[in-house]
């Protein structure tokens, strides 16, 4: 069974109640953000929630995700885990897609831009499932 998903140092133990009213205000913002152009879009910094935490298991990779029920346990593929992994720290959309394309052998242009497609559509997947939201930065 999986311990408490730990929480990044500098961030504060936060209830069950509050973290549910964070995770809905993060999906309406994530919505938003969804319904925007691509060009607006690509350029849109993004981060993992801080509960949000990639695990691998010898050749098993692990979405593990707290929730106000507990910490989700989802088994994902090496490419959702190399495209999240991106957003570890802070990036724009446009910056991740590139360093995630770097763990991929690329032929020729038609490959590059149908895997650059599944990188962007794997990403607009963690933004309605909750894993990544859009970083605001503190000087704005």
């Amino acid at each position: 069974t999986l311990a408490q998903l730990p929480l990044k140092k500098d961030s504060p133990q936060t209830s069950n109640g509050l973290l549910l009213i964070k995770q809905q205000l993060q999906q309406k913002a994530n919505q938003k953000l969804l319904a925007q152009t691509d060009e607006k879009f690509l350029n849109k910094m993004l981060l993992l929630t801080e509960e949000t935490k990639i695990s691998k298991a010898i050749d098993t990779y692990y979405l593990l995700k707290r929730t106000p029920a507990g910490v989700e346990e989802t088994e994902v593929s090496a490419f959702c885990a190399i495209v999240l992994s991106a957003f570890a720290t802070k990036h724009t959309i446009s910056t991740a897609i590139a360093s995630s394309m770097i763990s991929f052998q690329v032929h020729n242009e038609k490959e590059k831009a149908l895997i650059e497609e599944k990188i962007l559509q794997q990403i607009k997947e963690a933004l309605r499932y909750g894993v990544l939201i859009k970083k605001i930065d503190q000087q704005t």
